[in-house]
C-alpha cells in the first residue's frame, strides 16, 4: 500500500493559522487597551476642566464679595482678600489653559481669559488708585460680574458635555476589548477543536493499533500486523512496525533453528559442558556430562558439583571457577575418569560469562578428553627417548673404533715413514676427523631439537680461532689451486669473551662448505666490526668464494636440515646438509643473525654476526715486535694476496715492498743488495708464475753479503712446503698468512738460503718422552684394540700402566695399590664403569682418593653429569686427542705424590686443585662454584664444631659426610681427606668423640688452607 503525503503539511498548516488568529486577536486587544487610556485620560481631563471652571465662577465671586465689602465698609483689609481671589482665578485658569486641547477648546479660554483679564485688572486697578470720596458698587460691576459669570458658566457647560462625551467613549472601547477577547476565545477554541478532531482520527488511532499491535508481538505473536491506514508519518510508522514484525518473525524463526541446532551440538558434542550460576549450581549440562559423570536425564540443574562429581574432581571444579570469577587464570585442570572400566583424562577449562557490563554472572566449563592426546604424547616422548637412545649408541658404536682408528694413526704418525707412508697417514687420520665430524653434527642436531645445546663462555683469543679454522681446509684448498684469503680489520678486538670452540664451528662450516663448492678462484674471509655497545662488541664475518653460487629462492632453504646446494647428484661434493641448520642455531645462540647472498653462477657470500663480551683478561698471542723497521719484499700474483700482505707487514711496522712479477722482484732484490741495502727479507708466494726457485736460492748464496736477505716461501700445502725446502728456502709461512707466524718468520735468526736437496726417506723418530716420575696409571677397558691404543698413549708420556679388561678385573688391581690414576670405560660388559667407581669410592674408605677419569664414546648431553655422580672425578670423550690426553694426565699427576705416599703427606699447599674447576668452567662460573661451595662448607664445619663440642658422634659424622660430597668436586682434595678421616673415626668410635680431637684439629686447618687458596685463586688461577 502506497502511503500518502506527510502529515507534517497540514498540522504545521493548522497552527499557522491558530497562531495567526492569536496574534489578530493580541494585536487588536492591544490597540482598544490603548484607546482606552487615552479615552480615559481625556474624560478625566474633561472633568478637571469642570472642576476648574466652577473654581473660576467661585473665584469670581469671591473677588466681587469682597470688593463689595471692601466698598461697603472701607476695610482697606479687604484688599488683601481680594488680591487672593485674583490669583486663585488666575491659577485655575493656568491649570485649564495645560489641559488637553479636546479638554479645554483653546479658542473659548482664550476668550474667557481676556475677560478674566480685563475683569481682574479693573478691580486690582481700583485697588491700587482707590476714590477719595469712596468705592461704591455700580450697576455696571454688577453686569460686567454677571457677564463674566456667564461666560463661565457657558464654558462650564461645554466642559460638562465634552467630560460626558469622553467617559463615553472610554466606555465604548471597554466593551470592543471585551467584544474583541471573546471573539478572539471563541475562534481559537474551534480552531482547537477542529485540529484536535484531525490529530485523532490521523495519528492517535492509526497508533493506538501500532500500540495495540506492539503489545501482542511482545506476547509472543510474531505474525501481528497492523493496518497501513492514514497518511505520511503514522502510515510509515505503522509500515515500519509490520517491517519489523516479519523481520522478528523470521528472526524467530531462525533462533529456534539455532536453538535446535545448539541443542543438537550441545548433546552431541564429545566434551562436556556445563554453565554454573554463582552459586556453583548447574544451569545447563549436555548428553557427553551426564553420561560421563553417570547423572539421569536433567538431574544435574540446580546441584552442585560436590553433589555430581567425584570429590576431587569436585574440589578442582570448586577452584577452577572460583579462579574465573575473579579473572585469575589458572592452567587446564586433569580430570581422572573411570569410564567403561577405563581410565580416561579430560582437561577442564573454566571461564566467566558476562553480561553486557562485563560482570561475570555465571562461569561456563569445557572439559575435553585428552586420553588419545596423552598417548600420542607419550609415545612422542618414548620415541624422543629411543631416539637420543640410539644416537648415543651410535656414538658410542662409531667412536669405539674411531677411538682405535685415531690413536693408532697417532701412534702410527710417531714411527719412521717415507713421504708416501706419511701421506696415507694423513690421509686417514683426515677421515677418521671427518667421520667424527658427522658424527658430531647428527648429536649437535640431537641437543638443538632437545634445547639442550649450551654454550661454554670463556676469553680466547678470536685470532687464534680463525687460524685454526683455515687451519683444517687450507691443505685440500690449496691443492685444488684455490687461494684462501683472510682479512681481519683492526679496529676488531682480539680479546674476547665467548664460545671460541662454537665460533670455529660455525667458521669451520662456512669455510669448508665454500671450499667444497669452489672449483677454481679464491675463498676470503672478511671481520669487521659492527656495533659496539655497553654489552660488548657485533662482529660481522663474511665468507665469499668464487664458486657455483645458488639458486634464486634457495637461498633460505639453505638453513633448514637435510638441505644441500641445488646440485645434480652426480656432482654434489657430499655432506650430512646439517652444517648450516646448526650454524643458524650457534649463531642465534650467540646473539647474532646469518644469511646469504649468491646468484647462480659467480658465487656467494655467507654472512654471519656474534655478539662478544670483552674479555676479562687479555688472550691474544703475542705478536713478534722485534722485526720493526725491516725491509721486506713480498711477490704475490693475487691482487687481494698483495693487498693483505702488505696490510700485515705494515701492522707489524715493516718497511714492505709488494710486487706482483717474479721477474720484477727478482730485479728489485737484487737492486737493493747492488744498492747496498738489501731487504731483510724475501716472501714469495710458492705458486707465482714464472718463478725460477733453484736460480733465486743460488744467486743469492753467490752474492755472498754480511746480511744476506732471507728468502720465504709462502705455501698453502704440505706438498708446497716440502717442495720449498728441497728448493733450499730458509723457511715456509703457511697461506693463509696469519699476523703471528709472519712475525715469527720475519723474527727468526738470519740464515742464507740452504742449496736444493733431494727429499729423503723421511725417517721420524718417536718423541722424546718425559722420565717416568713413579706414577702409575690404570687403563679399564674391554675392547682391546682401544685398550692397547690408550697404553700406548699413556707410556708415550713416560708413565706405567696397567691393564684391566673389565670392572672387576679393575676392582681388583685398584685393591693391590699403587694406583695414581685411573682411566675408566663406561661402557663394559658386566660390571660397568659407574658401578665400578662407585664400589671404589665405598671401599677406598679413609685412604688418599685416586682419581677416576671417564673415558666414554657417549657424547650425549648429561653423561659428564651421570660421571661425576657416580664418583668420578673427569671426563674424556673418544675418540681421544692425543694434546688433550697430555693436558689430563698433566693435569691429574703433576701435583699428586706418588700414590705410596700418604695422604697426611700432602701440604697446604695442594690443599685445592684449581684446575678441577678451571678446565670445566668457564671463570665467572668457577667463581660462582666455588664461592657457593665456601658457604656451605663453612656451615657444615662449624655444624662439626658444635657436634664435637658437645659430644654428638653422630652429627659429627653427618656434618662430615655432607662437607665430602662437595670437596671433590671443586678441587678441595686435603679438605675432602680430612673430613673423610673425622667421618671414619665418627662411625667407629661413636661414643667416644675424645678420639677424633688430632682429626678435627687435622680437618679445621684444612680448612683454613681451602680458605685461603679459594682467596688466592679469586685473584690469579681464575
Amino acid at each position: 500500500m502506497k502511503v500518502r503525503g506527510s502529515l507534517v503539511a497540514p498540522i504545521a498548516g493548522a497552527f499557522a493559522v491558530l497562531a495567526l488568529l492569536l496574534v489578530i486577536v493580541l494585536v487588536s486587544l492591544v490597540r482598544l487597551d490603548d484607546q482606552s487610556d487615552k479615552d480615559q485620560q481625556s474624560s478625566a481631563a474633561a472633568r478637571r476642566a469642570l472642576l476648574l471652571t466652577s473654581d473660576m465662577a467661585r473665584y469670581a465671586v469671591d473677588v466681587q464679595i469682597a470688593f463689595a465689602g471692601r466698598a461697603l465698609t472701607g476695610d482697606d483689609g479687604l484688599d488683601e482678600q481680594v488680591l487672593i481671589s485674583t490669583v486663585r482665578l488666575d491659577g485655575a485658569l493656568d491649570e485649564l489653559a495645560g489641559l488637553p486641547a479636546d479638554a479645554a477648546p483653546r479658542a473659548p479660554l482664550a476668550q474667557l481669559r481676556t475677560t478674566v483679564d480685563a475683569y481682574v485688572g479693573d478691580q486690582i486697578a481700583r485697588l491700587e488708585d482707590p476714590p477719595q470720596e469712596g468705592w461704591e458698587i455700580s450697576l455696571e460691576d454688577i453686569e460686567r460680574l454677571q457677564a463674566l459669570r456667564a461666560q463661565i458658566v457657558a464654558y462650564t457647560v461645554a466642559a460638562s458635555r465634552r467630560a460626558d462625551e469622553r467617559s463615553a467613549d472610554a466606555e465604548s472601547t471597554q466593551r470592543a476589548i471585551v467584544a474583541v477577547a471573546i471573539a478572539g476565545l471563541v475562534a481559537l477554541l474551534a480552531l482547537l477543536v477542529a485540529v484536535a478532531a484531525y490529530l485523532v482520527r490521523r495519528i492517535i488511532a492509526p497508533v493506538r493499533k501500532v500500540a495495540a499491535g506492539a503489545r501482542a508481538l511482545s506476547a509472543g505473536d510474531t505474525d501481528t500486523r497492523v493496518p497501513e491506514r492514514g497518511e505520511g508519518e503514522v502510515a510509515g510508522l505503522a509500515r515500519a512496525f509490520n517491517d519489523m514484525s516479519t523481520v522478528l518473525q523470521a528472526r524467530t524463526a531462525q533462533l529456534k533453528t539455532g536453538e535446535r541446532q545448539f541443542q543438537g551440538i550441545l548433546q552431541h558434542a564429545a566434551a562436556l559442558i556445563d554453565i554454573q550460576d554463582l552459586d556453583g549450581r548447574y544451569v545447563l549440562v549436555n548428553s557427553a556430562f551426564e553420561r560421563v559423570w553417570g547423572v539421569d536425564n536433567g538431574a544435574a540443574v540446580g546441584r552442585e558439583a560436590i553433589d555430581v562429581l567425584p570429590p576431587a574432581a569436585a574440589i578442582q571444579d570448586a577452584d577452577a571457577a572460583r579462579a574465573a570469577l575473579v579473572g585469575r587464570q589458572l592452567d587446564d585442570r586433569e580430570l581422572l575418569v573411570e569410564e567403561n572400566g577405563e581410565r580416561r583424562v579430560y582437561l577442564l577449562a573454566r571461564f566467566p560469562l558476562l553480561d553486557e557490563e562485563r560482570r561475570p554472572f555465571a562461569t561456563a566449563g569445557l572439559a575435553t578428553d585428552v586420553t588419545e592426546r596423552e598417548r600420542a604424547v607419550a609415545e612422542a616422548r618414548e620415541a624422543s627417548r629411543q631416539k637420543s637412545a640410539f644416537l648415543a649408541n651410535m656414538s658410542h658404536e662409531i667412536r669405539t673404533p674411531l677411538n682405535g682408528v685415531i690413536g693408532m694413526l697417532e701412534l702410527l704418525s710417531d714411527t719412521p715413514l717415507d713421504a708416501e707412508q706419511e701421506d696415507y697417514v694423513q690421509t686417514a687420520r683426515s677421515s677418521g676427523q671427518t667421520l667424527l665430524r658427522l658424527v658430531d653434527d647428527i648429536l649437535d642436531l640431537s641437543r638443538i631439537e632437545a634445547s639442550n645445546l649450551h654454550l661454554e663462555v670463556e676469553d680466547f683469543d678470536l685470532r687464534t680461532v680463525i687460524d685454526a679454522a683455515f687451519d683444517l681446509v687450507s691443505a685440500g684448498a690449496y691443492e685444488r689451486g684455490l687461494e684462501l684469503l683472510v682479512s681481519v680489520d683492526p679496529d676488531v678486538p682480539c680479546d674476547v669473551r665467548g664460545d671460541g670452540y662454537r665460533l670455529g664451528q660455525v667458521l669451520r662450516n662456512l669455510i669448508g662448505n665454500a671450499v667444497k663448492f669452489t672449483s677454481a678462484g679464491e675463498v676470503r674471509l672478511r671481520v669487521t666490526p659492527s656495533e659496539r655497545t655497553a654489552g660488548g662488541d657485533l662482529v660481522r664475518f663474511e665468507v665469499m668464494d668464487t664458486g657455483i653460487g645458488i639458486e634464486p629462492g634457495d637461498e633460505q632453504r639453505l638453513f633448514a636440515p637435510f638441505v644441500q646446494r641445488g646440485l645434480p647428484t652426480t656432482h654434489r661434493p657430499g655432506g650430512t646438509g646439517l652444517g648450516l641448520a646448526i650454524c643458524r642455531h650457534l649463531v642465534e645462540v650467540m646473539g647474532g643473525t646469518i644469511g646469504v647472498e649468491s646468484r647462480s653462477g659467480p658465487g656467494s657470500r655467507f654472512w654471519f654476526t656474534v655478539l662478544f663480551a670483552r674479555a676479562e683478561q687479555g688472550s691474544a698471542a703475542p705478536v713478534s715486535t722485534d722485526v720493526a723497521g725491516r725491509r721486506v719484499l713480498a711477490v704475490a700474483p693475487c691482487e687481494e694476496e698483495r693487498r693483505l700482505l702488505a696490510a700485515g707487514l705494515t701492522e707489524l711496522g715493516v718497511d714492505a715492498t709488494v710486487v706482483e712479477d717474479f721477474d720484477v722482484g727478482v730485479t728489485t732484490l737484487f737492486e737493493a743488495v747492488e744498492g747496498g741495502e738489501p731487504f731483510d727479507a724475501a716472501l714469495v708466494d710458492w705458486r707465482t708464475p714464472g718463478a725460477d726457485w733453484a736460480r733465486l736460492v743460488i744467486e743469492l748464496q753467490r752474492l755472498g753479503v754480511e746480511q744476506p736477505t732471507r728468502l720465504l716461501a709462502l705455501t698453502g700445502s704440505h706438498d708446497d712446503a716440502r717442495a720449498a725446502r728441497r728448493a733450499g728456502v730458509a723457511g715456509v709461512v703457511p697461506k693463509p698468512v696469519r699476523r703471528t707466524r709472519l712475525g715469527e718468520a720475519l723474527g727468526a735468526p738470519t740464515a742464507t738460503a740452504r742449496a736444493p736437496q733431494a727429499e729423503p726417506v723421511r725417517a721420524r723418530r718417536p718423541r722424546e718422552l718425559p722420565p717416568t716420575s713413579g706414577r702409575t696409571v690404570l687403563v679399564v677397558e674391554d675392547n682391546p684394540v682401544n685398550r692397547r691404543m690408550l697404553v700406548l698413549l699413556v707410556e708415550r708420556h713416560g708413565h706405567v700402566v696397567a691393564a684391566a679388561a673389565s670392572g672387576e678385573e679393575a676392582l681388583a688391581r685398584l685393591g693391590d695399590g699403587g694406583i695414581d690414576l685411573v682411566f675408566m670405560d663406561c661402557q663394559m660388559p658386566g660390571l660397568d664403569g659407574y658401578e665400578t667407581a662407585r664400589r671404589w669410592r665405598r671401599r677406598e674408605g679413609d685412604g688418599g682418593r685416586v682419581p677416576i677419569v671417564a673415558v666414554t664414546a657417549h657424547a650425549m648431553v648429561g653423561e659428564r653429569d651421570k660421571c661425576l655422580q657416580a664418583g668420578m672425578d673427569g671426563f674424556l670423550t673418544k675418540p681421544l686427542p692425543a694434546e688433550k690426553l697430555g693436558s689430563v694426565l698433566a693435569h691429574w699427576l703433576e701435583q699428586r705424590q706418588p700414590a705410596a705416599v700418604g695422604a697426611g703427606q700432602l701440604g697446604s699447599a695442594g690443599a685445592v686443585d684449581l684446575s678441577v674447576l678451571a678446565d670445566d668452567f668457564s671463570a665467572e662460573v668457577a667463581r660462582e662454584l666455588a664461592a657457593r661451595f665456601l658457604e656451605v662448607a663453612a656451615d657444615d664445619v662449624e655444624s662439626m664444631r658444635v657436634a664435637h663440642a658437645a659430644h654428638d658422634a653422630p652429627g659429627i659424622r653427618e656434618a662430615a659426610h655432607r662437607l665430602r660430597s662437595g670437596c671433590l668436586a671443586v678441587g678441595a682434595r686435603a679438605l675432602n681427606e680430612a673430613a673423610s678421616a673425622v667421618e671414619h673415626l665418627a662411625a667407629q668410635a661413636p661414643e667416644r668423640t675424645d678420639s677424633i680431637d688430632g682429626a678435627m684439629e687435622a680437618l679445621l686447618g684444612a680448612w683454613e688452607s681451602t680458605r685461603e687458596a679459594f682467596g688466592r685463586a679469586r685473584l690469579t688461577a681464575f
